[in-house]
């Protein structure tokens, strides 16, 4: 039965994507598009970069198993379905942001007979290491590495905790350097947005938390963004606290997938009016100057 309404569910996305009028986007929570509302401006920036949204492999979808056994019993559901429920919400939250700045092409919503084919290449060409967000100043950076693990005495023994990992994010490595000529060949696409990995786990504040059983959940997104050239332009993680103790996956989906978009698709280069647009607006500016200290006169 769970199967059953999984692929209803999939079928109906597909549905959505596979039609010829691409013009309009829904995410997750309400957020929507429609292009061809936009002004000639807008459309025009569009124009300037195509993007490729490559979702996460599966096997980086991070376990949480106190938690996840939770969000199967309130959904009703297995646990493989609340994982591919997840990755596709994830996936229409981005692609709804991310086509509003650009054209973009998502291999999960691709139906040309290559693009599963084409992401499954993708998987096999890329490997995964941690590294410290580049937001993250130099200064910072050293204090870190001399704070990285913190010595603990428990029970006679010294433990020690990596606090630098927490905040680290899961960046990748272009094993294949025919990966991207590849893509762009074929789709067109000038710059591609990995999201490399995900958490969504319990997050507990003290130990209080643990003995009452109150909790909030932490929803860790990370990304790596790449040109055409194989250059790193962006990579980092999008941690989000969720105060209320829910088990309900739509729910978690809904209220917190469209705010980790947001924060993902900044990341992107932001859209640069053309030449002519900005004279044009210098010159109404110019003009609107004038003939203010003409009437000042």
């Amino acid at each position: 039965m769970n199967k059953v309404l999984f692929i209803i569910l999939l079928f109906s996305c597909n549905l959505l994507f596979a039609q010829k009028d691409t013009s309009h986007f829904e995410g997750e929570g309400g957020f929507q598009i429609n292009t061809q509302e936009l002004d000639s401006a807008t459309q025009a920036q569009r124009k300037q970069h195509k993007v490729m949204l490559i979702m996460y492999d599966p096997m980086m979808q991070l376990p949480d198993p106190a938690g996840d056994v939770e969000l199967v019993e309130e959904a009703k559901k297995d646990l493989p379905y609340i994982k591919k429920r997840i990755r596709l919400g994830l996936d229409l939250s981005l692609y709804a942001r991310v086509a509003y700045l650009y054209e973009t092409v998502d291999l999960m919503k691709e139906y040309n007979g290559n693009a599963a084919n084409d992401l499954k290449k993708i998987y096999a060409s890329i490997g995964y290491h941690y590294e410290i967000p580049s937001r993250l100043s130099e200064e910072n950076k050293k204090s870190e590495r001399e704070a990285e693990k913190e010595s603990n005495m428990t029970n006679g023994e010294i433990t020690t905790h990596d606090k630098q990992v927490e905040t680290k994010y899961m960046n990748i490595s272009i094993l294949d350097p025919n990966l991207l000529p590849y893509l762009n060949f074929n789709y067109g696409t000038d710059l591609y947005l990995f999201i490399t990995q995900l958490e969504i786990k319990k997050y507990f504040t003290d130990q209080a938390d643990i003995s009452y059983g109150t909790y909030s959940r932490e929803i860790k997104v990370h990304y790596s963004l790449f040109d055409v050239k194989g250059s790193q332009i962006a990579g980092d993680v999008i941690d989000i606290i969720y105060p209320p103790s829910t088990n309900d996956i739509e729910e978690i989906i809904r209220n917190n997938f469209p705010e980790v978009a947001k924060q993902i698709s900044s990341a992107l280069p932001q859209p640069q009016r053309n030449a002519s647009e900005e004279a044009s607006k210098q010159k109404t500016k110019t003009a609107k100057e004038l003939n203010k200290k003409s009437r000042k006169k």
